[in-house]
């Protein structure tokens, strides 16, 4: 399970961060810049897949493909040195605590604006006749990005 566009093959600075690329690319550019050791932009990328992991949990019809989230953590992060891990750890750490600037970049950036198919093809069931493409029908996008940011990472 990687990402295998091209995004997801080096390190994104912040200003390629885009609402059009996906969790799944986004944890794998995280991946790419603990390597580097740029724990900033490495944390910046993490906090972002994870909000936006997290919305397309609450958009796809089955809950059980939430669990690629997890799944993509391991296979991305795990194989990384110890060393770099504790580092962008801590970095991270440190972000959640001053989350301000994460809320305001997330806000700025918007919520995604992809089909999030890294998750649909994880579901168990990821197509029905009451979701034919896999998503909550008529889900309200506006207030799932408002409960990520507001509930999810209270950002205020």
């Amino acid at each position: 399970m990687h990402a295998s566009e091209a995004w997801s093959n080096r390190c994104l600075e912040h200003v390629e961060i885009i609402n059009k690329l996906s969790a799944d690319l986004l944890f794998a550019s995280s991946a790419y810049c603990i390597q580097e050791e740029k724990y900033d932009q490495a944390a910046d990328l993490y906090l972002t897949a994870t909000a936006y992991g997290y919305f397309d949990s609450l958009r796809v019809a089955d809950k059980s493909a939430r669990s690629v989230l997890d799944t993509l953590k391991v296979t991305y992060f795990s194989p990384l040195d110890a060393k770099k891990r504790d580092r962008f750890a801590q970095v991270l750490r440190d972000k959640l605590e001053h989350l301000a600037s994460t809320c305001r970049f997330l806000e700025s950036l918007g919520k995604p604006n992809y089909m999030p198919r890294y998750m649909i093809e994880a579901a168990q069931n990821p197509l029905s006749q009451k979701s034919p493409n896999g998503l909550v029908p008529n889900y309200n996008a506006k207030a799932l990005w408002d409960e990520t940011r507001l509930e999810y990472l209270r950002c205020r």
